[in-house]
């Protein structure tokens, strides 16, 4: 079995972001691995190690230091390719999926995995965009993935209790918390990942238009990013019960007007 995962670069989420000019800074970011993405490529290496499978990664982007990434190839991920766009980094799902689809239909896996939104922009489209242009089957927010007779069998979350749903392999599934515990990379994973085939792509590799990095191809606008406003000192109220309450309630209608 071919086992693809989708990953991607994100801000660590302790990180502080600056804006400026309107938009996010990326000086002094750190990257990480999207963190619903180790769900799957947990999910990717221990299938193929079940079922003797190959595994790849994919990548749009590669924002960071190349270590980022090969954090995946230490986990135990076989290989990588990366499209080298980091004018799109988070902005265009669109362009993006017609990217992965593109490399996706060379490779030709049996199985796509992928987190099931970036926890950047949670946008929450390019996999199951990605289904759409290979015409796949796709589930979302997988909990439990089985593998049997050329279907994957997989349980989600929904409103009403745990769902199953059955779909014909090739397929699209996304992960979501609880699928299974990602593995820390060990020392001999950590010394091996610089060993692994990394294959880098551009655009005109794949027979791709350059007006596919547009950002008008998002379809999404982004006029302008602020900061929230400052919040105002609280305001201690003095005085007898009754006088507090009667002010308190004056305070609440007519200046905060809550009612």
């Amino acid at each position: 079995m071919k086992i693809a995962v989708l990953v991607k670069e994100v801000p660590n989420t302790e990180s502080r972001p600056r804006i400026e000019g309107g938009r996010v800074s990326r000086d002094g970011i750190d990257y990480v691995v999207n963190p619903y993405d180790e769900y799957a490529v947990e999910e990717a290496i221990t299938k193929a190690e079940a079922l003797s499978g190959e595994t790849f990664f994919v990548t749009v982007g590669g924002v960071s230091e190349k270590k980022v990434l090969l954090n995946v190839l230490a986990m135990g991920i076989d290989r990588a390719i990366v499209v080298n766009r980091t004018d799109m980094e988070g902005s265009n799902p669109r362009g993006a999926a017609k990217i992965i689809a593109k490399v996706l239909e060379s490779e030709k896996p049996d199985l796509i995995l992928a987190g099931k939104q970036g926890v950047d922009y949670d946008y929450g489209q390019t996999p199951l965009l990605v289904a759409e242009y290979l015409g796949l089957p796709h589930v979302s927010m997988a909990i439990k993935i089985d593998i049997e007779d050329g279907k994957a069998i997989c349980e989600r979350n929904t409103d009403d209790g745990v769902e199953v749903v059955e779909v014909s392999l090739p397929a699209v599934i996304t992960a979501d918390k609880g699928l299974n515990l990602p593995r820390y990379p060990k020392l001999k994973g950590i010394m091996g990942a610089k060993k692994k085939p990394w294959e880098t792509k551009e655009l005109s590799d794949l027979g791709l238009d350059e007006s596919l990095a547009n950002p008008a191809e998002s379809q999404v606008e982004y006029v302008e990013f602020s900061t929230p406003p400052a919040r105002q000192a609280g305001r201690i109220i003095d005085g007898e019960p009754a006088d507090k309450v009667k002010e308190l309630v004056r305070a609440l209608s007519e200046d905060s007007k809550v009612f």
